[in-house]
């Protein structure tokens, strides 16, 4: 086979009815498409890459908003101790009060 018929063979031609310009048209087609389809793969990785960038950032968020959350849970659990301490402190002081004026019959404040 002479080279030409193998090319057009490989591209899959009619060798009968093809020339050499048409399989040159046809290799022009095919880079085409190639660099086409290298394009669009890039603009894929490109969206890819800022994809996973986003997803990053989206769980640094998650991250930050966890500790934001531990931190106001602390505090919040330090308001209830203090909150806590007032109502029994004050429970206490109204019971002294309460004792000292079946003892004494007047209030000691």
């Amino acid at each position: 086979k002479t080279p030409l018929a193998l090319l057009q063979e490989l591209l899959g031609m009619d060798s009968s009815r093809s020339t050499f310009s048409d399989v040159l048209y046809r290799i022009e087609e095919l880079q085409d498409k190639v660099t086409s389809e290298q394009f669009v793969t890039r603009k894929k990785s490109y969206e890819i890459q800022r994809l996973r960038q986003r997803l990053d950032n989206a769980g640094k968020e998650i991250d930050s908003l966890r500790f934001e959350n531990r931190k106001h849970s602390v505090k919040n659990r330090a308001y209830d101790i203090e909150v806590s301490q007032w109502l029994l402190q004050s429970r206490i002081h109204g019971l002294f009060m309460v004792v000292s004026w079946l003892f004494h019959g007047n209030f000691i404040v």
